[in-house]
């Protein structure tokens, strides 16, 4: 296997941005595969492999919840929405039970989103935009209620993220682009401690 360019990986990430507006063109099932097993590989807490990914290819339910839902996506929405789960039931190796609070429950979040970091970036390598949506706590309204009723989610699996997928002629430039006032420019002196 040749070596990745270490150059090229970084212009990838510094490039790839959150996209809201999406062109009405089908994605490769090719595509959605290897998006799919890039997630597959992602890191998991003790080897554990309990993140999940539920596909929704429905443009009437994707309409739904882009309308209903996810407020910033009501006029426009992708062709595929990737649900990230994560699998309660699933025996976990040093025996933790996601079914009831646990102070290990962090895997639960940590474990989906490293899944979605790698589904993301492969994307970006297939010229596919993303866009990762964070599912609201009960606690915090009925966000994970309605989408749990509507993509018909089995009570074994926690709903953590929507990964929106498409393809865009959305163009952000990372030198000029703000984002609620917030220029998305990374700072280096501010990240590195």
């Amino acid at each position: 296997m040749p070596k990745l360019n270490p150059d090229d990986l970084m212009e990838l990430i510094k490039g790839r941005r959150s996209i809201r507006k999406w062109l009405d063109k089908p994605v490769e099932e090719e595509k959605v595969r290897q998006i799919l097993v890039a997630g597959m590989y992602a890191p998991s807490a003790c080897n554990s492999q309990k993140a999940r990914a539920l596909v929704v290819r429905d443009r009437d339910l994707i309409a739904e919840i882009c309308q209903n839902v996810v407020s910033w996506f009501k006029k426009s929405w992708p062709e595929i929405i990737i649900a990230g789960l994560f699998d309660l039931e699933k025996p976990h190796p040093l025996g933790f039970d996601f079914t009831k609070p646990h102070p290990w429950s962090r895997f639960i979040w940590q474990d989906t989103a490293a899944a979605m970091m790698n589904m993301m970036l492969m994307a970006e390598t297939l010229e596919l935009k993303t866009c990762w949506v964070s599912i609201k706590p009960p606690e915090y309204g009925n966000q994970e209620k309605e989408i749990r009723e509507l993509l018909q989610i089995p009570d074994k699996y926690k709903l953590t993220c929507l990964l929106f997928l498409g393809y865009s002629d959305q163009k952000v430039d990372i030198n000029t682009h703000k984002h609620y006032g917030v220029p998305i420019k990374r700072n280096e002196e501010e990240f590195i401690l």
